[in-house]
């Protein structure tokens, strides 16, 4: 593999650490003081939309990561949210997780409900904090689902709610938020962002950074005018709709591993 000829101690753009290479492009450093704040109050839920392929799921990753220490956070992807149950469940696991040590086994409700699931939150509130919950892809999510985390992102101890939510979703999902079937859960949400794409120049960098991170200098595996060039191509495709422009983080991470391996066969040490 491409990684041995040019130096690499790992693949690049598979951190295992998100919030250690996390990129603040201007649209993310405009946004995340007020996500931040959603997750940190009781006024309700929050939701990010973007296109595909913007950073929305890396966004969510490093909010969990960042918050783990202010309560439970926890992060889900809407596909596996099929049911009530499904929810009452993780959520029941994560009370009995943190606070497991502090309560007695037989206390654990058998049947899974709101309220035994709030009962339980409540009970261990005070010393594990709320529930962080972060949903994304939630367009997946049934919406007697989405009712559900709008009543459960009511249900407070001491004027604090247990659950604080902020979900993510495709820019689409927003015409689906208009329809009437969604009103009781749009009238929950109080704060509504939009990632914004790279730039051009946002782009350029995150690729450096994020191949420099894996081990050898830019220089060594990429001059810089070449890295411009992979940019500009993506620029180029997504012209003649043959893909998404260059400024989409996730479309930036599969441009470069075809060009490091086709260097690789060609025995170049850089390009």
């Amino acid at each position: 593999m491409y990684e041995t000829h040019f130096g690499f101690h790992r693949q690049p753009f598979q951190s295992v650490d998100p919030a250690k290479l996390f990129f603040r492009s201007e649209s993310v450093r405009g946004l995340l003081p007020r996500l931040t704040r959603c997750l940190r109050s009781s006024l309700g839920i929050g939701i990010v939309t973007a296109l595909h392929g913007a950073g929305r799921s890396t966004l969510l990753r490093y909010l969990k990561t960042s918050m783990e220490h202010e309560g439970r956070t926890v992060f889900v992807s809407g596909s596996s949210l099929v049911s009530t149950t499904a929810l009452h469940q993780l959520l029941m696991h994560c009370a009995v997780s943190h606070a497991g040590a502090g309560l007695a086994i037989d206390s654990v409700p058998t049947e899974v409900s709101r309220w035994s699931v709030s009962e339980l939150l409540r009970r261990s509130m005070d010393f594990w904090g709320p529930v962080l919950l972060l949903v994304d892809d939630v367009h997946l999510v049934p919406v007697s689902v989405l009712n559900e985390l709008r009543a459960l992102s009511e249900e407070d101890w001491q004027g604090r709610t247990l659950v604080r939510i902020l979900v993510s979703a495709p820019v689409a999902f927003e015409v689906d938020l208009s329809r009437p079937e969604y009103e009781n859960f749009s009238h929950r949400i109080r704060c509504h962002e939009f990632l914004q794409p790279l730039t051009t120049q946002e782009s350029f960098e995150f690729l450096k950074r994020q191949i420099e991170s894996a081990g050898p200098q830019l220089v060594s595996t990429f001059t810089e005018p070449a890295l411009e060039l992979i940019v500009a191509a993506r620029l180029l495709q997504s012209s003649h709709g043959q893909s998404a422009p260059p400024g989409w983080p996730g479309h930036q991470c599969w441009a470069c591993p075809p060009f490091l391996r086709h260097n690789r066969h060609r025995g170049w040490s850089r390009r």
